[in-house]
């Protein structure tokens, strides 16, 4: 399951707001000061608010020119894992589903995130509705359910069946399963695409996940988190 953060337009406007109220009360504050007379408090109390307001103004404004730097090594770093993975990179291309990021997992694995509906409409922490993993045929997490359905296999969960939809390509289902999976064997690698539990998405749409895959670059799954936390 993925979770993406998202950041909302409006939470800029919360410490502008906040600050506005306290320059208000302290306003009314030295006012009061001055009209009993104790000018030289005002005027030292106004003083240090200036400085304060002038070092935290400062201070934000030196975090606010760090983030895009910070975000844009982030994203070098993932594109750089993501080029060593050693299987080709590809995404699919599901009407009605969106990409939510992508992470590279130990053992340099990928797995991919969708949410349903629209990006523009995505809530804050919101989880993905389905998973697309891709592994390295060596990898055993990878090899384990692919042996599940393949031919004289070892079969590690025997309540799961395997339904073959295609050539290298199966579906799998278990009494009381509470998601879906599908299976699929490419040359350089084994995609298993799994609905995350309770989301109900459609057999069809995880077999759509496999057939509709496409070639993709590093830097656009390495950008898909920061796609999501715009908007």
């Amino acid at each position: 399951m993925t979770t993406v953060p998202v950041a909302h337009a409006a939470f800029p406007y919360v410490p502008v707001v906040f600050g506005g109220l306290l320059l208000i009360a302290l306003a009314v504050l030295v006012v009061s000061w001055i009209r009993r007379g104790h000018r030289i408090r005002a005027i030292i109390t106004v003083g240090c608010v200036v400085i304060v307001v002038a070092l935290l103004g400062s201070f934000i404004v030196w975090r606010h020119r760090q983030d895009p730097v910070r975000g844009l090594e982030a994203n070098r770093a993932q594109e750089a894992k993501l080029s060593r993975l050693g299987f080709p990179l590809e995404l699919p291309r599901l009407p009605g589903y969106f990409p939510m990021a992508g992470i590279v997992l130990p053992g340099d694995a990928l797995t991919v995130g969708y949410g349903r509906g629209a990006r523009a409409d995505l809530a804050d922490g919101q989880s993905s509705v389905l998973s697309v993993n891709f592994y390295r045929p060596s990898m055993s997490e990878g090899a384990s359910d692919l042996s599940e359905c393949v031919a004289g296999g070892p079969r590690s969960r025997p309540r799961f069946t395997c339904q073959a939809e295609g050539p290298g390509l199966w579906r799998v289902t278990a009494p009381g399963m509470p998601y879906h999976e599908v299976i699929a064997r490419k040359p350089d690698m084994i995609v298993v695409v799994r609905g995350d539990a309770g989301a109900q998405v459609p057999d069809s749409v995880l077999l759509q996940a496999v057939t509709s895959l496409r070639p993709a670059t590093a830097a656009q799954i390495a950008n898909l988190a920061q796609e999501a936390m715009s908007q």
